[in-house]
């Protein structure tokens, strides 16, 4: 009795699987989904937050909801981040002088901040800063981001205009109390 295998019909089933595989390592390799599928659910935008607001224009750079502007004083604090960013990248947030168009290093003593770097869940998630500026002007933030669904590069999208008024004077403490003068222990 001898054996015989089908020789024909394995080396099809291995040559398939080899070829399978191989298209599997170069999907992997260029970080493609399969079927050109999306990987966020929500459309790009990159956004300033301070708590119970959130600052942005719009989704991937059409700014449909018109710059919005932030009255402030020399001094305030923010959260920076982005939803919709495509995974494994940043968001670029630069800051201008409106007036000039020249970079200004408002937020912790830069004009360039880059958000964390978006997960799978194609969010780059919040990070603070301080706004510190030395002089009263408008400043407009804007941000540069790989959208997660087309991986479109959306450059130098508004997300807010800050304007930065002059600070307070100090109170005027009034006139100084002094009290009456005392003799013996007694006081008028």
């Amino acid at each position: 009795m001898t054996l015989r295998t089908r020789t024909g019909l394995s080396k099809r089933f291995v040559g398939a699987l080899a070829v399978a595989v191989a298209a599997m390592a170069a999907v992997l390799a260029i970080g493609v989904t399969p079927a050109g599928a999306s990987v966020c659910r929500t459309s790009g935008h990159a956004y300033l937050t301070q708590p119970g607001r959130v600052y942005f224009s719009g989704f991937e750079g059409n700014q449909q909801f018109g710059v919005p502007t932030y009255n402030t004083f020399a001094f305030d604090v923010f959260g920076y981040g982005g939803n919709g960013i495509r995974p494994g990248t940043q968001v670029r947030f630069d800051v201008i002088d409106k007036a000039t168009g020249a970079h200004a290093a408002v937020f912790n003593g830069q004009s360039t901040l880059f958000s964390q770097i978006a997960g799978g869940n194609c969010v780059a998630n919040e990070q603070a800063t301080n706004l510190f500026a030395q002089q009263p002007g408008t400043y407009r933030v804007l941000a540069s981001y790989f959208v997660g669904n087309t991986g479109q590069y959306v450059t130098n999208d508004p997300v807010v205009d800050i304007v930065v008024q002059p600070s307070l004077p100090a109170p005027d403490p009034g006139p100084i109390y002094e009290p009456p003068p005392c003799y013996d222990y007694y006081c008028y």
